[in-house]
């Protein structure tokens, strides 16, 4: 993966996490615990 290619990835996820801090309530949690198992498993399979 190149190194563009991961920053879009990144800020992609920091998108997705700050939106649902944003929703706030179990919603906004729910979303933030899947991105993060989502970006654990894709570090997971690329290792």
């Amino acid at each position: 993966m190149s190194a563009w290619a991961f920053t879009a990835l990144m800020l992609g996820a920091f998108a997705v996490v700050a939106a649902c801090a944003l929703l706030g309530g179990w919603a906004g949690l729910t979303g933030i615990v899947v991105t993060a198992v989502v970006l654990i498993g894709f570090a997971a399979s690329r290792m």
